[in-house]
């Protein structure tokens, strides 16, 4: 089992994604969330909330864990707890992403804290994503991942 000093040596790691604010995406975006008539020119501004839409950790059936995210231990630290969930996003936008343009994110493993819940050992990992375009940063958002250990079989539904 990895001990909490170890994880600790995560702290500070960091990883840098590539994308693009692509016309086909905000376009399907658009469509989804019915926001018919949105510009889908090069240089036009898209919501900043959709950059939610970018930046997927798309990795190769072989190299996801049982909970179906992408393998503990290449950049997420090897949390010994089975169960991942998202536990809290904050984000602060500075301005809005334009269509067509190239976009990083940089993200750092900004802390690791184990706690004890009602539901057993629980791990908190909070990650930091600074995402900028040609210009500087145009967003901010910390992340907070939640492992905790498996839980029981769920009760089953009475019948109805």
């Amino acid at each position: 089992m990895t001990g909490t000093e170890e994880l600790q040596t995560w702290i500070g790691r960091k990883r840098s994604i590539q994308d693009e604010m692509a016309a086909p995406l905000v376009r399907r975006m658009a469509a989804l969330t019915g926001r018919a008539g949105i510009d889908l020119t090069r240089g036009a501004a898209a919501p900043a909330h959709w950059l939610a839409m970018l930046f997927d950790d798309a990795a190769p059936q072989a190299a996801l864990g049982a909970d179906g995210h992408p393998m503990k231990g290449d950049f997420l630290p090897p949390i010994p707890l089975p169960r991942r969930m998202l536990g809290g996003r904050r984000l602060r936008f500075l301005r809005e992403p334009r269509i067509g343009d190239a976009l990083t994110r940089e993200t750092t493993i900004a802390s690791i804290t184990p706690k004890q819940g009602r539901s057993g050992a629980l791990i908190f990992v909070t990650l930091r994503h600074e995402i900028s375009d040609a210009q500087g940063l145009i967003a901010t958002e910390e992340q907070d991942i939640a492992y905790r250990e498996a839980g029981g079989a769920a009760a089953s539904a009475s019948p109805a």
